[in-house]
């Protein structure tokens, strides 16, 4: 169906600048940010935590927003930090800015393993939504091989990361098209308010 479309092309980009970010940040950090192995690993063990954090977070997020909404806000915050990565890590060469970009990056992967599933369920029912999952997750495994694909072809940071931005305003271009209501499921809504669910059952 085109909602299912939709929600793949959404998780595909979705994931390009998360997994784009943790293929190359070791290299990128260490060689434009002069970053010793011990504060890698330093980074490493907070990006860990943000993946726990957003985990959590944006469970709680979805009983107060809507889907659409919070996919939204993520990506705002993803094409920010693609499109400013570049100069902004040239330029400061500092840790803790270098660590505010690579957590956005974990808190985006946790993000989406949480909210991903509930729209699954929510649009397609438990049933067929669980059967689906397993191909939207199918495609943060292929954003994850094309982002490592475009880290090795791409001759320089600021061009890959003006790629994952451009794809990253795609993906919000995908959110804002997205129906999280399809036909089907306000009919469904509509035969549970007549009743007429129970009638056919019966």
């Amino acid at each position: 169906s085109k909602t299912f479309m939709t929600l793949a092309a959404m998780a595909f980009l979705y994931g390009m600048y998360c997994y784009g970010m943790l293929a190359c940040w070791k290299h990128n950090f260490k060689t434009y940010a002069g970053i010793r192995d011990r504060q890698l690993s330093f980074l490493l063990s907070l990006g860990a935590l943000s993946n726990a954090f957003s985990r959590v977070l944006s469970g709680l997020l979805l009983q107060k927003l809507s889907f659409k909404n919070l996919y939204t806000g993520v990506m705002t915050v993803i094409v920010l930090t693609a499109f400013s990565f570049d100069w902004v890590i040239r330029d400061s060469e500092s840790t803790p800015v270098a660590a505010c970009y690579l957590l956005v990056a974990f808190a985006g992967v946790g993000t989406m393993m949480t909210a991903f599933p509930v729209i699954c369920v929510k649009v397609f029912g438990s049933k067929v939504g669980g059967q689906l999952y397993p191909c939207i997750y199918l495609c943060f495994a292929l954003s994850n091989l094309s982002a490592y694909t475009l880290y090795l072809y791409t001759d320089s940071p600021g061009e890959m990361f003006n790629i994952l931005g451009c794809l990253a305003l795609a993906g919000g271009v995908c959110g804002c098209l997205f129906n999280d209501t399809p036909n089907w499921r306000t009919i469904e809504k509509r035969e549970k308010e007549l009743g007429l669910d129970t009638l056919r059952t019966h």
